[in-house]
């Protein structure tokens, strides 16, 4: 057995709505490397953004977010989220789920969603449970 997961990091993006939008040249030489190693998730910084973009069954997360933030986006790709204030992200890798949690620059929830671990590298009697979860949020 390989792995338990199977994710990307990469700087550019490769789907984005933000202010430069995605990087072809990326995607060319990044798609056909997910598909064949069944990658389903790619994770960007870059844009200085937070975005969850679903597209052709896979997830592409963007936090650049940090720092300075762009206002604003172009409608290029049909986005899940999208925010252009200060944040951060964090991912918790738990029951052969990968989910994914927003937040603000003050740790309060903005938005997640959960990634099920494809079925070549789940365990046997491992199956999802989407749920929601929070650090902290607003009232």
């Amino acid at each position: 057995r390989c792995c338990r997961w199977k994710i990307l990091l990469g700087h550019h993006p490769i789907y984005s709505n933000g202010q430069e939008g995605g990087y072809e040249e990326v995607a060319e030489a990044l798609i056909p490397l997910m598909d064949k190693h069944r990658v389903p998730a790619y994770f960007n910084g870059h844009d200085h953004s937070q975005q969850h973009i679903m597209k052709d069954g896979r997830h592409y997360v963007t936090q650049g977010a940090g720092s300075l933030t762009h206002t604003g986006f172009q409608n290029r790709d049909p986005a899940s989220f999208e925010s252009d204030s200060p944040g951060f992200s964090a991912l918790v890798f738990e029951n052969g789920e990968l989910t994914v949690l927003y937040f603000d620059d003050q740790g309060d929830g903005l938005y997640n969603f959960t990634v099920p671990r494809p079925e070549s590298f789940q365990n046997a009697g491992t199956a999802p449970n989407p749920k929601r979860m929070w650090l902290r949020t607003t009232t």
